[in-house]
């Protein structure tokens, strides 16, 4: 009798040793998880663009070794999206089509997230001397342009590209986008002198991941 309570009393410090190994664990766990995620958070959104890249980067890393949330990623990618900074947008949309690819669950909150974000539309000229009206209409649409489903427009820039154009083309990569804001687009710009032609890219880069919804881009033929 005597040696099965002292067996009974060893097994039970041995399971409140293992309870206790198993709490230490779990807070040491928890503790770090939570200083990788403010590392993640301090470069992700910190302002120096390197910095910022770097973050993104190390959140697709943490993410893949389980060290950060899946929450948390994907706020640091619409953050990206968001910011108007090419290479950090495509830098963060091209981890997050790669690990959206293995993982539903990244993929399914990506899109919730950016399907929230303002309409961005891109402009792209291929004359300087263009600038100064594609400006002038850069703030014409952002304050008085049609919106899509009451959302905001952004135009994250001007972008100078060589290859010159003819005509003035609005390209968008999905139906639904083409068939609703795109045609508002063409009808906005000739409201205000600038024929263009829409120039549905759904065919080609309607199922991919690597494109975020609202994404249209204005390439500008010669404006004088």
């Amino acid at each position: 009798m005597d040696r099965l309570v002292s067996t009974v009393d060893i097994l039970f410090k041995v399971a409140l040793a293992l309870i206790a190994a198993y709490t230490s664990y779990q807070f040491g766990a928890f503790r770090q998880q939570n200083d990788d995620a403010k590392l993640v958070v301090d470069l992700a959104f910190a302002q120096e663009p390197r910095t910022a890249m770097a973050g993104v980067v190390l959140a697709g890393t943490y993410l893949k070794s389980g060290q950060i949330p899946p929450d948390l990623y994907t706020s640091i990618v619409a953050s990206a999206n968001s910011n108007g900074d090419p290479q950090l947008r495509d830098t963060a949309n091209n981890g997050a089509t790669e690990i959206a690819s293995s993982n539903r669950v990244v993929a399914k909150k990506l899109t919730q997230v950016l399907a929230t974000l303002p309409v961005r539309v891109y402009f792209q000229i291929s004359r300087e001397a263009d600038r100064a009206r594609a400006k002038q209409t850069e703030d014409l649409l952002q304050n008085h342009g049609p919106t899509f489903n009451s959302q905001s427009v952004v135009v994250p820039g001007i972008q100078f590209v060589k290859q010159a154009r003819t005509r003035t083309e609005v390209r968008c990569f999905k139906t639904a986008e083409c068939n609703d804001f795109g045609s508002k687009l063409v009808t906005f710009l000739a409201g205000i002198g600038i024929s263009s032609a829409l120039v549905d890219l759904s065919d080609r880069y309607g199922n991919s991941e690597s494109i975020r919804p609202y994404h249209f881009e204005i390439w500008f033929g010669p404006l004088s």
